[in-house]
């Protein structure tokens, strides 16, 4: 990393979409700002149509070149890559899954496991909660000057320039000296974590026989084990904390973000991803999100604000109010030159995690698209499994897509397929359980909405977009079948299969 340059500038995103033509002016914002045009960008266009990378929306024809998809092996390190996660994607492209709906997945009724579950969760959280206000405490003065930091930029609305902003013998030292306490407290947890998960797993494994599930699920978790260390890109951290304390304030902030180092790596290694209690089957829970269709726009202007909305750290008041009163936030910062990956942070209001985003398109070259309903690719969101601050494990994207072939009707709404390591109980995979992998997917169901509100606002005006979200059912796939008065699709109908 070149000394005290750390991102690039969000403002005019200088070579960071260089080969993506700037969309008319008339008809989408402009690249990095949150000018919306009068009225509505393409308003009383036609609307567009036509499937493949080079069709556009209400705007006519897209300037966007096709995407040239490059194969998954060999991994690329400038994209946050390694070989096991890389020849794991090629064997899920192998498989011809459609991308476009939910894969089927049977859930297990309530049984011993998720007994065994509950009752080592309930005699140890209690205790993890005692470490959450000295967290707290320890990390509230280094978000404090971080939040001042950003308000020293404040002639700066349309993005904010972490390049200037966040040099490596200032803020970034800083940030790391003052939350040494937090480190500390934060590490020490984690140890005592660690020797009670083992604990409790082995004696588990051993009186069930469960040695060769054990095994079996190490091998599920391999491809997902070699991510890039968060503490060796501690400024990485630091960049996109401070967008989503601009995005949401401190205080709000302030709310989850201490207890994502106590109760994300309970949720994720005890109660989701536990190779000790469940089985994972060889194979990951195919699960995916695809909003609305957004094809009465201009293509570009809704590429360009997906990824303003995720990726500037500030925004005009209009913005930021929209971007703090949703009930989730994801902030991927553009990464420094020389790579294309960057740790990033999604916020909700009981809990907060850090992640590893890879942007798809970018001046290193294009990442592989795992996504076959895909249509113009944005980011890939790593979930490592040694990531102990986000609650999953797996393999996430986040695009445009064309619908095809199960949902066409949703052309160029957001998608957001998920590949996720599951077992079949019912604590870590049923929907009507918090935090379970089935819940994230209505979860992201009722999200993808209010992301393309954001996206409508800035590209028609906000009224058009009112209007659209008040609408929208929100349901996903699943959920409009279930409406039509149908089983409710193969995903939904094996749970309640397992419940018989």
């Amino acid at each position: 990393m070149s000394a005290g340059r750390i991102y690039p500038d969000l403002n005019e995103h200088k070579g960071t979409y260089a080969d993506i033509p700037k969309p008319d002016a008339e008809n989408c914002s402009k690249p990095g700002s949150d000018k919306t045009t009068e009225g509505g960008a393409g308003a009383g266009a036609g609307a567009g149509a036509g499937a493949g990378a080079g069709a556009g929306g209400a705007g006519g024809e897209s300037q966007l070149a096709p995407y040239a998809n490059p194969k998954p092996v060999p991994a690329n390190s400038k994209f946050g890559e390694t070989k096991e996660q890389m020849e794991c994607a090629e064997k899920i492209l192998a498989e011809n899954l459609d991308t476009s709906i939910d894969a089927e997945w049977e859930v297990h009724s309530f049984g011993i496991v998720d007994v065994y579950t509950v009752v080592v969760n309930g005699s140890i959280l209690p205790t993890e909660a005692a470490h959450l206000l000295p967290d707290a405490l320890d990390l509230f003065v280094p978000s404090c000057v971080l939040q001042l930091d950003l308000r020293q930029d404040a002639a700066t609305t349309s993005g904010f320039d972490l390049t200037e902003q966040l040099h490596m013998d200032s803020p970034v030292v800083l940030q790391y000296a003052m939350s040494i306490p937090a480190q500390l407290l934060v590490l020490v947890n984690y140890c005592i974590d660690n020797f009670l998960w083992l604990a409790a797993g082995v004696f588990w494994c051993t009186i069930t026989c469960g040695w060769g599930r054990w095994w079996r699920n190490i091998k599920v978790l391999r491809p997902f084990t070699g991510g890039p260390s968060l503490y060796l890109h501690f400024p990485d951290c630091v960049a996109a904390a401070a967008g989503m304390i601009f995005r949401q304030g401190l205080f709000e902030f302030m709310r989850s973000f201490p207890m994502m180092f106590i109760l994300n790596p309970w949720v994720k290694y005890w109660v989701i991803a536990n190779p000790f209690l469940f089985d994972f089957s060889d194979k990951l829970r195919f699960i995916t999100q695809i909003g609305q269709k957004m094809n009465d726009m201009p293509l570009e202007g809704i590429d360009e604000n997906f990824r303003k909305c995720i990726s500037n750290c500030k925004h005009l008041e209009k913005n930021r109010e929209i971007l703090d009163s949703k009930f989730f936030c994801p902030h991927y910062p553009f990464p420094p030159p020389g790579r294309q990956w960057a740790v990033g942070m999604q916020y909700a209001s009981r809990i907060t995690t850090f992640v590893h985003t890879t942007h798809l398109r970018g001046e290193v070259g294009n990442a592989f698209v795992l996504s076959t309903s895909c249509h113009v690719p944005e980011y890939r969101v790593m979930l490592w499994h040694n990531n102990p601050f986000h609650i999953y494990t797996g393999y996430v994207e986040a695009s445009i897509t064309h619908g095809r072939p199960s949902q066409q009707h949703k052309q160029y709404g957001g998608e957001h397929p998920m590949w996720l390591v599951n077992g079949r109980n019912y604590l870590g995979a049923h929907r009507k359980v918090n935090f379970s992998i089935g819940w994230i997917d209505v979860f992201f169901d009722e999200f993808i909405p209010h992301f393309q509100h954001f996206i409508r606002g800035n590209v028609r005006g906000w009224e058009e977009a009112d209007e659209h979200l008040k609408a929208d059912p929100g349901r996903g796939y699943e959920g409009e079948l279930m409406e039509a008065g149908q089983a409710g699709g193969p995903a939904r109908a094996s749970e309640n299969a397992g419940q018989s």
